[in-house]
């Protein structure tokens, strides 16, 4: 399952580590790219440029943190 996953802060990316770790292929966004990219790099995720970008991923499914 595709996932859209926005906001990577204290709650959103230890989330987004054990979805990956399921299984699970992910999008991410974060305001600040840094993060995204960094976190995306851990996990083994593609990182969505705007918000928008995460529907556009073909995800079916998105969280909010």
């Amino acid at each position: 399952m595709r996932i859209g996953f926005a906001g990577l802060g204290r709650m959103g990316a230890p989330m987004a580590r054990n979805l990956a770790e399921a299984g699970y292929d992910l999008t991410l966004w974060n305001r600040s790219v840094d993060k995204a990219d960094a976190l995306a790099n851990e996990i083994g995720a593609s990182v969505a440029v705007t918000p928008c970008d995460l529907s556009l991923s073909w995800s079916e499914m998105a969280f909010i943190s």
